[in-house]
């Protein structure tokens, strides 16, 4: 499924309360899935598709993007080259109308503030250190969509980072 200069991700889709595991590919030129989840294309493919429903393995998965409550990224071959820049973790809160979410959202030292972050024009929060209420669900990165949020809380500034996350 992949073409050169592509990598495979392998990843886990929350999707209308079902969740979907498989690939994506995330073209050249593209660093990180947050980009590929924060790009303009409406829909993004997923293949060798692990599920309760019935999806045959060798089909394409094909989802729009807007009703994607989160992604985790399962797998992922790691960058040469690190994107780094000045920032710090804040520790939020985030509510959906069906889960709860507490953990880190980055902000880089260019002025921006965590309000300014949520408000941007991305489509989807990359959180660290992830933590669904009320469930063990931890995660590392998990990318949250913006549509799917009813209300941001933001605590304090956690350490200054110098590493764009997820």
């Amino acid at each position: 499924m992949d073409t050169p200069g592509n990598r495979t991700v392998k990843i886990r889709v929350s999707l209308a309360g079902n969740r979907y595991i498989g690939n994506v590919s995330i073209p050249g030129g593209v660093d990180r899935m947050s980009d590929l989840l924060n790009s303009k294309t409406p829909f993004l493919k997923i293949w060798n598709v692990d599920s309760y429903e019935s999806i045959r393995r060798d089909s394409d998965f094909i989802i729009n993007k807007d009703h994607i409550d989160y992604v985790q990224v399962l797998e992922e071959a790691p960058l040469l080259e690190a994107n780094k820049i000045p920032g710090a973790f804040h520790d939020i809160r985030v509510k959906t109308l069906s889960i709860e979410i507490h953990g880190k959202l980055f902000v880089p030292n260019t002025g921006e503030s965590p309000m300014e972050i949520v408000n941007d024009d991305r489509s989807f929060l990359s959180i660290k250190d992830a933590e669904i209420v009320g469930t063990p669900e931890r995660y590392q990165y998990l990318g949250i969509s913006k549509r799917k949020i009813c209300s941001v809380e933001v605590f304090q500034v956690e350490t200054v980072l110098t590493e764009i996350p997820g």
